[in-house]
């Protein structure tokens, strides 16, 4: 760093112009001094004599002093530009530091944060360290068709892959989207469809992984469908507009040639809950008028046992036979995907195919009296299930269905290829058909090809799971 300069020495040159004038003085007023000394005979000279001396010796003096008063001035100047330019060096160089500094710094949080990063992998990866991941849920509610989330929560399979589920209920599918965009949520278990429907400005939404492969509605009704005369007026009751099930309902009628029927859909009222809502909807007052009930389980289990809707129809089977049906999906965000290299998704979807190979792999309900193993599991199953589902339907409906009615249920929904062998919507063709299929069901219009594969996540290649 630069100092301030030291002071200037006079040069011998700039002192000799200096003291010159004083020399000069003297010697005047000496040589005056000593003709008028010489002229009056070497007497001591007068006053006059003194005076004119003195002007001989002060003028040049006086000169002098002027001549050197001048000079200082211009050093004082000189010394002043020499003060400022040293300020404005200091002024850069600080500046010049400064910016040193800056560039140090931000060096510095960049490592930093490289570093974070491997640690925060290195965390998450190692299962030693025994780091349990709180993870939020969102659905429309606890559905009996979410067994497999019911599963890896009371089973054990996601503590396993060190995850803490909790479920957020948001009463509709647009709600359950809608918390995956604001963050309240990791996961949304829901239609997949409606990742279409909200107001993703970011593009964050993406449709994970299966999760039901087939339309969980059946219609049920206390005569004979095919009994029924397709003019006839008919008065079918099935979920708000909206929903998937009310857009299915009215297509399945169409399809099935019910020309002359009308569909009521039931209303919800705003801040009514689920197990509100289905027990107005299941009073017997509802129930009484209608010919036709298109619903879900175990809603139409429990119609069948105590209402006489013993007759049923799979609206699935009817509308797309043995074609996969992306009813409900695995939903996450594309940042998710991305931090710690995917490993809350993995873990996630490790839990979701551990339960749905559980599920997939009981033994049929009909060999489980001769085998009590067989039974215990089973018992636990229902017990699973019951823990969780029925904070949503009435407790009519858990006093009423015994562990035989909901084991059926379960059985036939696993017989039949509800819960998916596969996360990986990528591997088999008929999974990536079923969510075109479900688009075109629900949107009534050809999907287009390019906005749903940029949604949905090939598993296999982004996350690196097999299957």
């Amino acid at each position: 760093m630069s100092s301030t300069k030291p002071a200037r020495t006079a040069t011998p040159s700039e002192r000799a112009q200096t003291y010159l004038p004083f020399a000069v003085g003297a010697v005047l007023a000496l040589v005056r001094l000593g003709q008028k000394v010489h002229e009056q005979g070497w007497k001591w000279p007068d006053e006059t004599v003194l005076a004119s001396a003195a002007v001989l010796f002060v003028v040049p003096l006086i000169v002098g002093l002027a001549i050197r008063a001048a000079k200082l001035h211009d050093q004082m100047k000189s010394g002043e530009k020499d003060i400022r330019q040293d300020i404005g060096g200091i002024g850069t160089l600080l500046a010049g530091e400064l910016t040193n500094l800056q560039e140090h710094n931000k060096k510095l949080a960049d490592e930093l944060a490289h570093h974070r990063k491997k640690l925060e992998l290195y965390a998450y990866n190692e299962a030693d360290l025994g780091i349990t991941i709180d993870v939020r849920v969102s659905n429309f509610n606890n559905f009996l068709s979410y067994l497999p989330m019911y599963i890896g929560k009371e089973f054990g399979f996601f503590k396993q892959e060190k995850l803490e589920v909790n479920f957020a209920h948001k009463g509709d599918d647009s709600g359950a989207v809608t918390a995956l965009i604001t963050g309240e949520s990791a996961f949304s278990i829901t239609d997949p469809i409606f990742a279409f429907d909200v107001d993703d400005l970011h593009d964050q939404l993406r449709i994970l992984s299966p999760f039901l492969n087939r339309l969980a509605l059946w219609a049920v009704s206390k005569v004979e469908l095919g009994e029924l005369a397709k003019d006839a007026p008919l008065k079918i009751l099935t979920y708000p507009e909206g929903t998937t099930a009310y857009h299915l309902c009215r297509g399945w009628l169409s399809h099935s040639g019910f020309t002359n029927a009308s569909i009521t859909a039931f209303p919800r009222s705003p801040g009514q809950s689920m197990e509100q809502y289905l027990m107005k909807m299941y009073s017997d007052n509802n129930i009484g008028q209608y010919d036709i009930m298109a619903l879900s389980e175990p809603e139409t289990t429990w119609l069948a046992k105590l209402k006489g809707f013993k007759h049923r129809r799979s609206l699935h089977s009817d509308l797309f036979a043995e074609h996969a049906y992306a009813f409900t999906a695995v939903l996450t965000t594309k940042d998710s995907l991305k931090t710690n290299n995917g490993e809350i998704p993995k873990r996630f979807l490790r839990a979701i195919r551990h339960s749905q190979a559980f599920i997939n792999s009981l033994p049929p309900v009909a060999t489980i009296k001769g085998d009590p193993e067989a039974a215990r599991l089973w018992r636990d199953v229902v017990s699973a299930l019951r823990a969780n589902i029925f904070t949503c339907y009435p407790n009519r409906l858990n006093n009423d269905l015994s562990e035989q009615d909901l084991e059926g249920i379960i059985e036939e929904m696993r017989v039949s290829g509800y819960f998916p062998r596969c996360i990986c919507y990528h591997t088999e063709k008929s999974l990536m058909d079923g969510v075109y299929r479900a688009y075109a069901a629900v949107k009534e219009m050809t999907p287009p090809n390019l906005k749903l594969d940029a949604k949905i996540v090939n598993v296999s290649r982004e996350l690196g799971m097999p299957y």
